[in-house]
């Protein structure tokens, strides 16, 4: 009597494992299961993923593309059908090519390995293309997806003067403090607390001009800068707020007003016209003098000398 003993892979490739033993590897197209390309048991041999997740994702393969030698399969979570990691292979003469992945976008943190099969002989039953599974038909096993310890998955800058793609810091990340900051840590809580303190080497940014040519106000009137006091009394109101020094006279005020100023312009305009008018009834009488002169024959005179005749 002899035993036969059959390599794990060699066994895979002959049932469905990683997939879940009831699971029938159908694709989908138009929403109808395709069972004419149903994906070859020695397509992918095995597979483990390493997730952070909370609780334990259900993964399944999504899609799997065949183009001769070289073949991608992509993994995604069966709760909402988000990627989440995709793993390629371009295959020689060998089969059984394990390929390292990790996670794709956000889940960079996954870890994981699949191994091919031999993909002349998934050529034999399917045909090159796009093959895409619901979670109905491609789960992999509970085992394929490890936990792995939850992290710290990396650090990365966000704020007003910073983007979106700043890169993620990874390892032994060091926090450093800068100008009027200082860092403690909290034993207690486990924690780094960030303080900002004007006592511990405050330091303020200057704008002004560096060298001998920057002008520095010292003292107003011989009054150092140090002890400067604007006062106020009972007319004039001294207000700071926000760095601004507000100074306000409280008992002198306009006499006049938008509607003062509309009865001004009224009232000069209708001067004005009363001017006109005299000027024209004043030169209409000066002709009539100068009339009335020559018909009698005397002498033109003007409007003053006839007025002193008369008297």
């Amino acid at each position: 009597m002899s035993t036969i003993n059959v390599e794990w892979l060699n066994q895979n490739s002959q049932r469905n494992y990683p997939f879940r033993e009831n699971m029938l590897l159908r694709p989908s197209m138009d929403g109808e299961l395709m069972d004419a390309y149903r994906l070859p048991n020695g397509c992918i041999l095995d597979m483990v993923v390493a997730t952070n997740f909370d609780p334990q994702p259900e993964v399944y393969l999504s899609a799997f593309t065949l183009a001769g030698n070289v073949a991608t399969a992509v993994l995604s979570n069966a709760a909402n059908d988000e990627v989440l990691a995709i793993a390629s292979v371009s295959q020689g003469d060998e089969d059984q090519t394990p390929v390292n992945f990790i996670g794709y976008g956000t889940h960079d943190d996954i870890r994981g390995t699949v191994v091919f099969g031999d993909l002349k002989l998934v050529g034999e039953f399917l045909p090159d293309g796009i093959y895409r599974f619901p979670s109905s038909e491609s789960l992999f096993e509970t085992r394929c997806v490890r936990p792995s310890i939850p992290c710290v998955s990396g650090l990365y800058i966000k704020g007003p003067l910073t983007t979106d793609e700043a890169p993620r810091l990874r390892g032994d990340v060091a926090l450093i403090a800068g100008n009027n900051v200082h860092l403690e840590y909290d034993l207690d809580n486990n924690a780094i607390i960030i303080n900002a303190d004007n006592n511990y080497a405050y330091n303020d940014k200057c704008d002004c001009a560096t060298g001998d040519n920057r002008v520095e106000v010292r003292s107003i009137n011989g009054v150092s800068m140090e002890n400067v006091v604007i006062e106020g009394d009972d007319c004039v109101h001294v207000e700071t707020s926000n760095g601004r020094i507000r100074i306000t006279d409280k008992c002198s005020k306009p006499c006049c007003g938008c509607s003062e100023l509309t009865f001004l312009n009224q009232k000069t305009n209708e001067i004005t016209t009363a001017l006109g008018r005299l000027d024209s009834f004043s030169q209409e009488l000066s002709a009539r003098v100068d009339q009335l002169a020559a018909r009698k024959g005397l002498k033109s005179l003007s409007i003053s000398e006839v007025y002193k005749k008369k008297r």
